[in-house]
This record gives structure tokens, C-alpha cells and sequence, in this order.
């Protein structure tokens, strides 16, 4: 039957897609790749840590039709030239509560369960502003 991954993916880009104004949150299937423009950006199967499928050995030996599933992902919000952090730093973690709470909705051939597992806050700063950074792990709940 093959794994579930892959459809699982799909799905919670067209979840989140769906759950944002597109004019507002920027959803995209890998690293966002567009210039944000005053956008934030949630990326779906980021290359931070990739997504593992991992079996114990003891549920491979039974068998198991399990496949729990680590997926990377993130919210990124740009500052532009402002140095407004406080802002910015709400609208980032606005943008992943609402992630965060729509994720019961997930509905995917073969995925039971979906929560975010653990995440990380971070700033990034150059020469063309800040980004304040999510980078947060959904942790898929699947069967083969």
C-alpha cells in the first residue's frame, strides 16, 4: 500500500492554505522561496531536521501498519527596514497558534492523529531586516 507521507503533506498545505488569506500567510510544500513583501510564510516538509519515519524495532517485528512520522515546518515574518520586534514577534506566533489549532481538521487517507510535537523561536537578522522564525515539528500519526 505504500506509505502515507506523501498525501499526508498534501494535505496539511491545502489545511493551512485554506485556513490563511493567501494575501496574508504564504503556505507552500517545502521552504518558502517567494519574497515575503510583508507576507509571513509557513513552510510544509522543510529540510531543518526532514521528516523520519521511525518503527521500533519491536513494532516492525509485529508487523506494525504504524508509521509515526516527524515532519519539519516553519513561520517565518519579515520585518522589512522596521525594527519592530514586538509586533513581529506576535504576528509570528499568531500565524502558528492558528496553525496550531486547525490541525485537528487535518484529513488525510491513513493519518489518525496530528499534533505539533515541539518547537523552537528564533531571530534572523541581515542587512535586509529580521525575520522572526518558528521552526516547529507535526508529528503524523499514520497507518500503512
Amino acid at each position: 500500500m505504500g506509505s502515507a507521507v506523501p498525501g499526508a503533506i498534501e494535505a496539511l498545505v491545502a489545511l493551512w492554505s485554506a485556513a490563511f488569506d493567501p494575501d496574508d500567510v504564504l503556505v507552500e510544500d517545502g521552504p518558502p522561496t517567494h519574497n515575503l513583501d510583508g507576507q509571513a510564510a509557513i513552510g510544509v516538509g522543510v529540510p531543518v531536521d526532514d521528516f523520519t519515519a521511525a518503527q521500533s524495532l519491536r513494532e516492525f517485528a509485529a508487523d506494525s501498519t504504524e508509521e509515526p512520522v516527524d515532519l519539519s515546518c516553519t513561520v517565518e515574518c519579515w520585518s522589512g527596514d522596521s525594527g519592530e520586534l514586538a509586533g513581529l514577534r506576535r504576528r509570528t506566533f499568531a500565524v502558528f497558534d492558528q496553525a496550531e489549532a486547525v490541525l485537528p481538521q487535518l484529513s488525510a487517507d491513513r493519518v489518525w492523529d496530528a499534533r505539533i510535537a515541539s518547537w523552537g523561536y528564533r531571530l534572523v537578522q541581515n542587512e535586509q531586516g529580521i525575520a522572526a522564525l518558528i521552526v516547529f515539528t507535526v508529528r503524523l500519526n499514520t497507518y500503512r
